[in-house]
């Protein structure tokens, strides 16, 4: 607005109402409906054909924090899709559990002392995702990149990256 670059006039009229979103973790209520949501758009992107989240799993879920809002649910659930066994049509609570981040997982436990950035350790447990994503879809690229959700270009990318191929 200042660099003359936006309409300080729209601006104007579009701030004139906001509108506030409690965050997640105060209207857990709410997340087996978002998470349904999530669960249509995402077998859209994976082009999967998961049916239904159990109880159990929207159980877990809802004992979550979610610092990272619905943003967070739903790198959760892709997870959790990544981690299903081919062919199943529900998301169950050790898929869930998977693939949630929190002091449940233990991540420290997985994480080597020795390794002493972030950086690493991301990259090892990226190597474990992809291995993991590569298995599932017995070795077929294409698929493994739908399911992960990137392009079949950054897939290859990976892939060279951490020798797999």
């Amino acid at each position: 607005m200042h660099d003359g670059k936006f309409n300080e006039e729209l601006y104007y009229h579009l701030n004139r109402l906001s509108i506030h979103i409690p965050p997640l973790r105060t209207r857990k209520g709410d997340i087996p409906e978002v998470a349904n949501h999530l669960l249509g758009k995402l077998n859209q992107e994976f082009g999967m054909n998961v049916e239904l989240i159990t109880d159990e799993a929207l159980e877990r879920l809802a004992q979550y924090d979610w610092p990272g809002n619905v943003r967070e649910l739903e790198n959760v659930l892709s997870r959790a899709m990544i981690y299903m066994q081919p062919g199943t049509a529900a998301i169950k609570e050790e898929d869930i559990r998977k693939s949630l981040f929190s002091n449940d997982a233990k991540i420290e436990e997985e994480v080597s002392l020795e390794k002493s950035t972030l950086a690493s350790i991301m990259d090892d447990y990226e190597r474990a995702v992809l291995e993991k994503a590569m298995q599932e879809n017995d070795g077929n690229k294409s698929l493994t990149a739908n399911r992960l959700g990137i392009s079949l270009r950054s897939l290859y990318y990976k892939l060279e990256k951490y020798k797999l191929i």
